[in-house]
């Protein structure tokens, strides 16, 4: 019989949880094995670039992520480069993108950004930027038939993505 102190107060238990199950205060007074908390953080993607991309000076330019390494639902459009919402997928959504340049250039002004459906929802700005890698997070409540999309922009002209597996573009569903 295991005896285990929550809340202050032993309890003698001579069950065990099961794989799924965690023991948890159910009340101020009560505890009792449930139901883990957490999903299966599905779909989700990972596509990355492996050749190089010019970026031109002063241009919004979007990522050609051409490299589908995983994708649960096949909702990457690897033509134009965005990810698709699946049907039925709506929800609660965490996205990230990285990109890495692969010259040597001090740059002043260099951005990286999310789009959702054609237009700006998110923006990391970075002075100053010397052959580093810049990212981007974001929790998005999303539809289906959304879709989003990875920009950059910079002040110089570079050749950006040239790192094999050093940019990316993921997300999963959180619920």
């Amino acid at each position: 019989m295991a005896i285990t102190t929550l809340n202050n107060r032993s309890i003698n238990r001579s069950d065990t949880a099961s794989a799924d199950q965690v023991w948890t205060a159910t009340s101020a007074t009560a505890s009792d094995f449930q139901a883990a908390a957490g999903g299966t953080n599905t779909p989700n993607f990972y596509v990355n670039k492996d050749d190089a991309q010019s970026i031109a000076a002063n241009t919004t330019t979007k990522v050609a992520f051409d490299d589908v390494v995983y994708d649960t639902a096949s909702a990457y459009d690897a033509s134009n480069y965005k990810y698709v919402i699946p049907a039925g997928q709506g929800g609660t959504w965490f996205i990230h993108g990285c990109i890495r340049t692969s010259t040597n250039v001090d740059s002043d002004d260099w951005n990286v950004y999310i789009y959702k459906n054609g237009s700006e929802i998110g923006r990391l700005n970075v002075s100053h930027w010397n052959h580093e890698s810049v990212a981007i997070s974001q929790i998005l409540v999303l539809a289906a038939a959304d879709y989003l999309e990875i920009f950059c922009r910079t002040k110089d002209a570079w050749n950006a993505c040239e790192v094999a597996n050093e940019n990316f573009f993921w997300g999963f569903k959180l619920a």
